[in-house]
């Protein structure tokens, strides 16, 4: 294989790496499936915590003002949509329930 072809291949990696940043690294996604665990944290700092086989447990910030629906329960399946927080803290930008069979349910 030439050199310039295999050194243009390893500045895209490192490029797609630094765009993804700890996301690729982690194995975490922006969109993902997780298994609902709970609410954490305190009153000024709310959290929930998921989990899936990938990532392990991952705590998530909730925005100001935000709250889940009362129906959550833990052990759901859920699909979650993540926003890079500040020190490495993922911040939930959407959550939605999904079925049993992994789709999206009517909220």
């Amino acid at each position: 294989m030439n050199i310039g072809i295999r050194f243009r291949q390893c500045l895209l990696t490192l490029a797609l790496v630094m765009v993804l940043g700890l996301t690729a690294h982690a194995g975490l996604l922006p969109k993902n499936t997780y298994t609902y665990e709970g609410i954490l944290g305190t009153i000024n700092t709310p959290q929930i915590t998921v989990v899936n086989e990938r990532s392990g447990v991952v705590p998530i910030m909730l925005p100001q003002g935000r709250m889940l629906p009362a129906d959550f329960q833990v052990g759901q399946r859920v699909r979650v949509e993540l926003l890079k927080g500040p020190r490495g803290t993922w911040i939930l930008r959407n959550i939605r329930k999904l079925d049993n069979m992994g789709s999206p349910s009517a909220l």
